[in-house]
């Protein structure tokens, strides 16, 4: 039951007790109109015309028209105290307006009244039950997110729906295509998107753009021809390929949207995208199941129905209306029009859409929490820190660069060997061939087999260190682990000097590859013979150092579930020697950056591997960084163990507290705090928190990336933005916010 007017409550009323007194009628005489179908519960609609008078005793109509077979009618009216069961534009029932008070009533709104439809049927059966329904054919294009429309086509269409034994064999017997509407639009904003000239090759200079109206201008000439052509008692179904996602978005917006001076058309109550349709219904001949296509854009699926031919002008809005059209009364499209998913209200659609739309149209404009100020052209300032807080400041610290010890050494040293071990010094050579000839020759080792999950030994055994005796007596299977080899080397530091020098001649020639590592050693063709390579160590004996240097004694390591246990026990000694090398010999300067990096590795020895796609190396050993802005150079660093390994809190102010400690830049020679650093980070460090954190202890200032999001009112210690949605972004004008405190 559609009542296309309700301008009061007293007229409501005489419209309800005019149609009651009707189905009492028919109900006596005990007329049915129900047709029998065996596939489908398809009912026929009688329509009946209430006449009505508006409060000032004007001779104005408003049309009823009953959409429920006489059987439910009578079921209807027994069940009167229950209340009928129809919907006034989803805002209640008859009976719930018809208690209400007449201020319940919008007399503005045209509001539907809409009987539940027949099952398989959609929600504008009662539309094409009674010849209602027009269809209007609809599509614009687009100059970019900032020009907005630049074409706006549609055309209007009638076709006579006569329904099948089944929900899926409609047929149409007449189609009328009545007229169609084609206009520019000249967009308030010059600013177009390159990528949207591309699809229709309409351009700013373009005459068409150029001689053509205002938005408001072709807007009311659309409107004025829709009503035209389109009755008052008509119900218009707005047909649009992929409408959901940018036809309506830019309806809503000229229309719906906060601010927006244009209104929309009340006819238009129904939306329906053919793109949906055939993609949804797989029984749709046009659907990629049946008709082998490769997409659902609009060309091929006309290029389809056409039988082959290409659509020519298309991203033209009126070639593509057309074809909407010639899809939309196209003999296998037809039957999947009056479906329940095929059409929706436009009300739904725009529901959603505001909700979504209007924050990121307010965003801008909603000023962000107390202490924040948002620098604006009227509210421009800037904030430098006090001359005793300043990096050349009396409390700065030294400049960027390398340190005396290290210009001492490149002055009196003629090679680059005595710059290498200033950083690595034959002290850390030493040590490291100690150790690495400990666990080779000296430590006691026996053999074992370990269990699979099925409870079977594994086939490839492994070696345990064990103390040299137990109980007085050797270690009954005890044996050292090279005992088997026929050589053996002589490891020396000159010998780990060398081993690491070809390792690093190899990265650049092949990477990590072990395999192609050979080739140093073979003559072509089969490999590149380098001969300062082979001269300096024998093949062998570099494999072997690549499979047995170690950097700890096995003897002192903690056990896995022991309280300190150190996942990078057997490295920690290189790290930590590497990172002391490197600040002996560089000065930080003013300006730092902390952020992460990947070491990559994909193997299964460690348990600590991270996955970041972000990251060029997306699988490996994450390590937290903190290098000299200036050049690069590493200062201090920290290798991510997995949340349950670290002893201290992992938050962004205990890293780079950690780091800050690790690299000796908080305090000078005399042992004073070096004041006026600054420190880059992205929005994975940046914080209210870490920002003041640096300045209150150190005086040192932070400059940091954020993600933009809701200005909403959140705690003093938080940011105005934290997460907001990427369209909500775009628009939100770049610039500055400045805390005071």
């Amino acid at each position: 039951m559609s009542i296309s007017s309700v301008p009061a409550k007293e007229d409501l009323d005489l419209s309800i007790s005019s149609h009651r007194e009707k189905v009492d009628k028919h109900a006596e005489m005990g007329t049915s109109t129900r047709r029998d179908s065996e596939d489908d519960n398809d009912m026929s609609h009688s329509s009946q015309e209430v006449d009505d008078c508006s409060d000032n005793g004007s001779d104005s109509e408003a049309e009823c028209f009953s959409t429920m077979s006489l059987d439910d009618a009578v079921q209807g009216e027994e069940e009167e105290e229950e209340g009928l069961d129809m919907e006034i534009n989803g805002t209640g029932t008859l009976d719930e307006i018809e208690e209400g008070s007449p201020d319940d009533v919008d007399e503005d709104v045209d509001p539907a009244i809409h009987l539940k439809a027949p099952k398989g049927r959609s929600i504008a059966h009662s539309r094409f039950s009674d010849g209602s329904a027009v269809f209007l054919s609809l599509d614009i294009e687009i100059g970019g997110e900032h020009a907005g429309i630049i074409q706006l086509s549609a055309e209007v269409v009638r076709m006579k729906l006569c329904p099948g034994r089944g929900v899926s064999r409609d047929r149409v017997e007449e189609v009328e295509r009545v007229a169609t509407f084609d206009s520019y639009v000249r967009p308030e904003c010059d600013i177009w998107d390159q990528r949207c000239i591309d699809i229709h090759q309409i351009h700013p200079e373009d005459d068409r753009i150029a001689s053509a109206h205002s938005i408001d201008q072709v807007w009311s000439q659309f409107k004025s021809w829709l009503s035209r052509h389109v009755g008052v008692r008509e119900t218009i179904i707005l047909v649009a390929w992929n409408g959901e996602n940018c036809d309506l978005k830019w309806l809503w917006r000229i229309t719906q949207a906060p601010r927006s001076r244009l209104s929309f058309p009340p006819q238009i109550q129904y939306f329906m995208d053919p793109y949906r349709v055939i993609s949804s219904f797989k029984s749709c001949p046009l659907n990629k199941s049946k008709s082998k296509l490769d997409g659902y854009d609009l060309g091929s699926v006309w290029k389809f129905v056409n039988g082959g031919q290409n659509l020519n002008g298309a991203h033209n809005s009126l070639v593509d209306v057309k074809a909407q059209t010639d899809i939309l009364i196209s003999q296998g499209f037809v039957p999947f029009i009056n479906r329940t998913a095929s059409i929706q209200t436009v009300d739904t659609i725009f529901s959603a859409t505001q909700q979504k739309d209007c924050r990121k149209e307010l965003e801008p404009e909603r000023p962000v929490h107390s202490p924040w100020v948002e620098q604006t052209k009227e509210n421009n300032f800037e904030w430098r820190p006090p001359e005793d807080d300043s990096y050349t400041g009396f409390a700065g610290g030294p400049l960027v660069g390398p340190t005396t010890y290290v210009q001492g050494i490149a002055v009196r040293t003629q090679n680059l060997a005595s710059i290498f071990l200033a950083i690595l010094p034959l002290t850390f050579f030493s040590k490291v061939s100690e150790l690495t000839d400990k666990y080779c020759y000296k430590d006691w080792v026996v053999e074992k087999t370990s269990i699979d999950s099925d409870g079977n030994p594994k086939r490839r055994p492994y070696l345990e260190t064990v103390p040299a005796t137990t109980d007085g007596q050797p270690t009954p299977g005890r044996r050292h682990r090279m005992d088997c080899n026929r050589e053996k080397w002589r490891i020396t530091p000159g010998f780990v000097i060398c081993w690491l020098a070809i390792l690093i001649i190899q990265g650049a020639h092949f990477g990590s590859d072990k395999k192609s590592m050979r080739k140093m050693w073979q003559r072509p063709p089969y490999g590149i013979s380098i001969p300062y390579v082979q001269n300096t160590m024998q093949r062998d004996a570099f494999e072997f150092m690549r499979r047995h240097i170690h950097f700890a004694d096995n003897y002192i390591r903690p056990k896995t579930t022991d309280k300190n246990y150190d996942p990078l026990f057997k490295v920690t000694y290189v790290l930590k020697e590497v990172g002391l090398g490197i600040r002996r010999v560089w000065h930080a300067g003013k300006d730092l950056s902390l952020d992460e990096s990947m070491i990559k590795y994909c193997g299964r020895a460690i348990a600590f591997i991270q996955y970041m796609p972000a990251k060029p190396i997306k699988h490996g050993i994450k390590v937290f960084c903190l290098c000299c802005a200036v050049t690069a150079v590493m200062l201090a660093f920290e290798v991510y163990c997995g949340k349950d390994n670290n002893k201290t809190d992992n938050t962004t102010v205990d890293i780079c507290e950690r780091l800050i400690h690790e690299a000796g830049l908080v305090r000078n020679i005399t042992g004073g705090v070096i004041r006026g650093r600054t420190i880059y980070s992205d929005n994975y460090y940046t914080s209210v928190k870490l920002a003041k954190h640096l300045y209150e202890n150190y005086r040192w200032t932070l400059v940091g990336t954020v993600v933009p999001t809701e200005k909403t009112s959140r705690s003093n210690e938080d940011l105005p933005f934290v997460k907001l949605s990427n369209g909500a972004r775009n628009k939100l004008r770049r610039g500055g916010i400045v805390r005071r405190t």
